[in-house]
């Protein structure tokens, strides 16, 4: 929903319909952030593994070009938020915790119609230079072995300074403080992979 009138009216944008007869299937709690050519970009949590994109080049009112990105993704949402820098940083839950492979699926049920991964054990950030086109190694921030991690939300409160944190249900909540220069630095002595 957009509005030009500061919330007095609402206009509704198309609908993006992903598939899926559960209530938590198909396309659910997004996060969305403003690209450098003013264009919107919407990361969308599914129960397909990765998060799919779309994109609106109005402001919202119509989205357009919607597809699998290249993020695996649990069912959870992630947080996306453009830093001072003009990086975009996202914190979400990766499809399996660091170095396992992924979970089984879920048994069908009443939210997911084929059954759906949900690691929340760990939460991972990543930055984009690039404006989403690609992301920097993902780095483990938050890890659990008996409680959810989920929902983050992401505050810059400085420039570089990023206040993070998550609440999830019964689970205590998280806060961490981290510099955007670590986690650049930290992502750039990181061992690569061999392809």
């Amino acid at each position: 929903f957009t509005s030009a009138d500061d919330g007095q009216t609402w206009t509704r944008s198309n609908l993006i319909d992903l598939g899926g007869n559960g209530h938590h299937d198909g396309a659910i709690e997004a996060a969305v952030t403003e690209l450098s050519d003013e264009r919107l970009m919407m990361l969308i949590r599914t129960s397909l593994d990765r998060f799919w994109e779309v994109y609106s080049d109005d402001h919202g009112r119509n989205w357009r070009d919607w597809r699998p990105s290249g993020l695996d993704a649990s069912t959870a949402p992630g947080y996306v938020q453009r830093l001072a820098s003009g990086r975009l940083v996202l914190v979400w839950n990766r499809l399996s915790r660091e170095g396992a492979p992924p979970s089984p699926k879920s048994a069908p049920s009443a939210a997911y119609v084929h059954g759906a991964r949900g690691q929340r054990a760990e939460l991972a950030i990543s930055y984009s230079d690039d404006d989403a086109k690609s992301w920097a190694p993902p780095v483990v921030i938050v890890r659990r072995t008996k409680l959810s991690l989920s929902y983050p939300f992401v505050l810059e409160r400085s420039p570089g300074e990023l206040w993070i944190w998550t609440r999830y249900g019964s689970s205590p909540p998280v806060y961490l403080r981290l510099q955007e220069q670590d986690l650049v630095d930290r992502v750039k002595r990181a061992p690569r992979k061999k392809s």
